[in-house]
């Protein structure tokens, strides 16, 4: 396989991974949101209120927003610029 396309084999995995792995951030945003705004509840037999959820929800989507900006070998990277 030519480097050109492996190169383009590469950076296609990355633009498919990222773009569900942004999806799946925008989606539990909505939900969390949803909870907040008391237009979702959650059935809990636990007692938890839909504030707890949330707040569980936040810290989801703390790391998952970590995951977008870390630089390390695992991280996406995305404010990076790559050459065109």
């Amino acid at each position: 396989m030519p480097l050109n396309a492996t190169l383009r084999k590469a950076f296609l995995r990355r633009y498919l991974v990222y773009r569900v792995e942004a999806i799946e951030f925008f989606d539990l945003a909505a939900i969390r949101q949803a909870l907040l705004a008391n237009q979702l509840t959650v059935p809990a037999p636990v007692g938890r209120i839909n504030d707890d959820f949330a707040a569980g929800l936040r810290t989801v989507l703390l790391s998952w927003m970590a995951l977008f900006i870390d630089k390390s070998k695992d991280g996406m990277d995305v404010i990076r610029k790559v050459p065109l």
